[in-house]
């Protein structure tokens, strides 16, 4: 079977990405930008600088904006949207990855989206945008936040040798999916050289990329779609269609939330003013980087035995 291969380079010479200074500390943002910055002199007394100014206006919003992470209105999905709806649940990925999860769709304000995600990729955000239509109508808004055709990323596959198969994408969200055994009547493979008793696969793919959000008490944290989510509010659209799921407690959160919010439950939950999609538009807050590309890889090795055993 010929290995599919993407047509396009995987990685430009640089990306660019906006950062969100003034959280975490200091010296953990530092070391994050010289250690991701192609500028390995970035001067430390700039960066400084610029992480307090950030902290300074955080410190200014936990009193002007205290509790606007609390009880974001959300509202239905407008009529005239139910026909992507039903397409969405036809969909088997969402299928695949929502039928145990307890959920619903609604509408929802991105600017009071709790966010964890520390940067923006706005090369890929860019990339994406040169996708869309000139003008974005409701439907396009929605298939931007809901991609139920699942566009694929570039991404790359190795000739299999001594054992290991490489798999390689620009997309972070490149991941191992699944393992499954497939029977003959599942193939119609006829370069086999033998009668097939069966494949073994192990499945490599990306996230289904619907924007979700994890409901706990009264806040909701921005799960997956982030860069899509980025990208409607850089786009004026101020509400967008969202999967909700919801979660009974703290300790259920931690098994379904992203990120570092598991281990900091008191900053996303509890603190009067969190990190919001809004900060990314504030320029006070955001530090651009220009970064090296980051190419996620993903080796499967395998060991093939044959064994006699007699009686």
């Amino acid at each position: 079977m010929p290995v599919e291969r993407s047509s396009k380079h995987l990685a430009p010479l640089s990306v660019e990405w906006a950062y969100l200074m003034g959280r975490p500390t200091m010296e953990e943002s530092m070391e994050f930008i010289q250690r991701h910055s192609i500028d390995k002199t970035s001067d430390p007394s700039v960066l400084e600088k610029r992480w307090t100014l950030a902290k300074s206006r955080y410190d200014e919003l936990a009193t002007k904006e205290a509790g606007l992470a609390d009880d974001p209105p959300i509202s239905d999905i407008p009529k005239e949207l139910e026909s992507l709806i039903q397409q969405v649940h036809a969909d088997p990925v969402y299928q695949k990855v929502y039928s145990g999860v307890k959920h619903r769709f609604g509408m929802v304000e991105l600017d009071r989206l709790v966010v964890f995600q520390r940067y923006m990729d706005l090369s890929f955000i860019k990339g994406l945008e040169s996708t869309l239509a000139p003008k974005m109508g409701p439907e396009d808004v929605f298939r931007l936040a809901m991609p139920f055709d699942h566009p694929l990323p570039e991404f790359k596959i190795s000739e299999p040798k001594q054992g290991e198969c490489i798999f390689e994408s620009p997309s972070t969200d490149l991941r191992f999916l699944d393992s499954v055994v497939l029977q003959k009547d599942q193939l119609d493979w006829k370069d086999a050289p033998g009668p097939l008793a069966g494949v073994l696969g192990l499945v490599v793919g990306f996230g289904c990329n619907f924007l979700t959000a994890v409901q706990v008490g009264n806040r909701l944290i921005l799960n997956n779609g982030t860069h899509r989510a980025y990208l409607l509010r850089k786009l004026g659209i101020q509400q967008a269609p969202i999967i909700i799921q919801t979660v009974k407690d703290r300790q259920e959160l931690k098994q379904e939330v992203h990120g570092d919010v598991p281990d900091n439950l008191e900053y996303y939950l509890d603190n009067p003013r969190p990190s919001l999609l809004k900060d990314y538009f504030d320029t006070r807050l955001v530090y651009h980087i220009h970064a090296r590309p980051r190419v996620r890889r993903i080796h499967i090795s395998y060991d093939v035995k044959v064994l006699t055993e007699h009686d």
